[in-house]
């Protein structure tokens, strides 16, 4: 269980269990995993043939996630372990950002000491409730976020005195969308 990441990419793939049952979210959608051996896995109703298997860590190396699909290059993800973030550090993060090719406002807000994606909202000032999942953004790495759902991965740039001056975008086909922070 855990994140993994892609490191050709970018991507994060995470794998949670629930009553017992592992589920994988992946490229927006959340699979339910159908145990084949002890480490590998198939998603179920997924469209395309995909085995996955898991690869504990070994010394230095961190545990290892091997992605077989059909119509696309095998990929190895590997873990990123669990960060904890400071609130003072996600309240930093918290603000409304502007994107010129998107024509669009991202605002994310602090909720119970967590970074949540809150509102799209369009040129027209108007906010676009469903368009991006309103949800948590867990932390990959100190400025890098995920957001289930999107699948996103939030990364936020700074300026030379540590202050958040925007953040670049990547989804699963879009890449390197930049955003300015609005207001501060």
């Amino acid at each position: 269980m855990g994140d993994y990441r892609n490191p050709e990419n970018g991507d994060i793939w995470r794998v949670t269990e629930s009553e017992g049952t592992l589920w994988l979210d992946f490229e927006g959608a959340r699979r339910q995993l159908l145990a084949l051996t002890f480490t590998e896995f198939e998603p179920l109703r997924y469209v395309h043939h995909t085995r996955l298997k898991f690869e504990p860590a070994q010394d230095a190396t961190p545990r290892k996630l091997f992605v077989l699909r059909e119509m696309k290059p095998y990929a190895t993800l590997e873990a990123v372990g669990a960060l904890t973030v400071s609130t003072a550090k996600l309240a930093a993060c918290a603000g409304d950002y502007w994107s010129d090719e998107l024509q669009a406002t991202y605002r994310l807000a602090l909720y119970d000491g967590k970074l949540w994606m809150k509102d799209l909202i369009g040129s027209d000032g108007i906010v676009h409730r469903g368009t991006i999942p309103s949800r948590e953004l867990h932390p990959v790495f100190p400025d890098e976020f995920y957001l289930s759902g999107g699948p996103l991965i939030f990364h936020f740039t700074r300026d030379q005195n540590g202050n958040v001056t925007g953040l670049v975008l990547n989804g699963i086909t879009e890449r390197g969308i930049l955003f300015t922070r609005l207001g501060k």
